[in-house]
């Protein structure tokens, strides 16, 4: 009777606790949930999969045409020749490429049919995406196939009637085909470094990490309240808003510690490229860390207790972490989780940090990452100077 009386109260204790209860249920159910739906592609037939693939065609001539058709034969591939109703230009497919919307695009140049006669080797200008590299190595090598297919049924069409000569012809060809795909490192003109296991954790755990300044923070709170600290400090000629901002100040100069600390880390230790813009990847840290603490300030804000703190805390963390890309690439993700990871501050701060770290880009590319960040902190705060209680 001892014993029963002993695992009630136990239990009743445990389910009073409502941080307890996030951590141990609502949490390991949302983040099987969000992992299971975002490597769910991973685990998919590969043969299933169609990829997109932005072509312009300039030379708009029976024989691009007939490559263009080729193409779209392979089942694998969607071929797209204009976007939104739009005929494509090369700026506009550069720009799409480069924003990660498609993985690879290419330019059957003007002049194609004429080379093609009069037996020129033809490299057709291609753009890839860096930051969806094994994405576009699958593509790569169907656009390849279906290339060389396309070289070799030309010159088939195209030989002597002399069986020999014509055997001789797809010799050459498999060797050496007359139409090639040349991939170029990026769409802006600079060589931006092979992406690899560190470009995706370095900036992705960074982003993740920063953001458990709102556990900290949040607790500080607390503290701070339980002890009567507040009331002492508001009793002077102090602004409750003041005393807010001077408790946000501090952790966002450790925030920003944190953040310079990691990348500090990738790059003395394991030798990671820190891309083409120092001055992108600061904007963007900047950001990152303003947000995080902002958040941190509305946690701290909205919870009255430490059990409920670290419970919140730890299942929005983890959530929007995995919502945002920080564990799994979001190009690796369906498309629907690639749109609900926007509401998330994780996935402009990761998509800001490899505009520069793999896609080779400068400060002006990271402007819109840098804005949401801003945004998304001015909403955090705007929520925690409302619902603040010092008392």
């Amino acid at each position: 009777m001892v014993l029963f009386s002993l695992v009630k109260k136990d239990l009743r204790l445990l389910f009073k606790d409502r941080g307890a209860l996030v951590v141990l249920f609502l949490l390991p159910i949302m983040f099987i949930s969000v992992m299971s739906f975002a490597l769910k592609p991973m685990y998919e037939d590969d043969s299933e999969k169609v990829f997109e693939v932005l072509v312009m065609d300039n030379d708009i001539s029976k024989e691009s045409q007939a490559l263009v058709q080729q193409l779209q034969l392979n089942g694998t591939l969607s071929i797209l020749t204009e976007v939104e109703g739009k005929k494509l230009t090369e700026e506009v497919l550069a720009k799409r490429v480069q924003d990660g919307d498609y993985p690879i695009g290419f330019i059957i140049p003007a002049g194609f049919a004429a080379s093609l006669h009069e037996g020129k080797n033809i490299a057709l200008a291609a753009y890839q995406d860096q930051a969806q590299s094994s994405v576009v190595d699958i593509i790569g090598q169907a656009l390849k196939g279906a290339i060389s297919s396309y070289s070799l049924s030309f010159r088939a069409a195209n030989a002597a009637p002399d069986k020999k000569e014509i055997f001789m012809q797809i010799q050459q060809d498999m060797s050496k085909p007359i139409v090639a795909l040349d991939l170029t490192a990026s769409t802006n003109g600079i060589e931006a470094p092979k992406p690899n296991a560190l470009t995706q954790n370095v900036p992705g755990y960074t982003v993740m990490f920063a953001f458990f300044i709102v556990m900290f923070a949040g607790r500080s709170f607390i503290q701070e309240k339980n002890e009567g600290t507040f009331r002492r400090i508001l009793s002077s000629p102090i602004s409750r808003t003041t005393l807010f901002v001077g408790k946000m100040i501090p952790n966002f100069l450790l925030g920003l510690i944190q953040v310079l600390l990691l990348f500090t880390i990738g790059y003395v230790v394991f030798g990671m490229q820190l891309g083409s813009s120092i001055g992108g990847l600061i904007f963007v840290s900047i950001a990152l860390v303003w947000a995080s603490t902002c958040m941190a300030m509305m946690i701290a804000a909205l919870f009255k207790t430490e059990a409920q703190i670290s419970g919140a805390s730890v299942m929005i963390i983890l959530t929007l972490a995995a919502l945002g890309g920080t564990m799994v690439p979001l190009f690796v993700m369906p498309d629907v989780m690639q749109t609900i990871a926007l509401i998330t501050p994780h996935a402009w701060a990761l998509t800001g940090y490899q505009d520069v770290l793999v896609r080779g880009l400068g400060i002006e590319a990271v402007w819109p990452n840098v804005l949401a960040l801003l945004g998304f902190g001015a909403a955090f705060l705007t929520i925690g100077i409302w619902r603040n209680r010092f008392n």
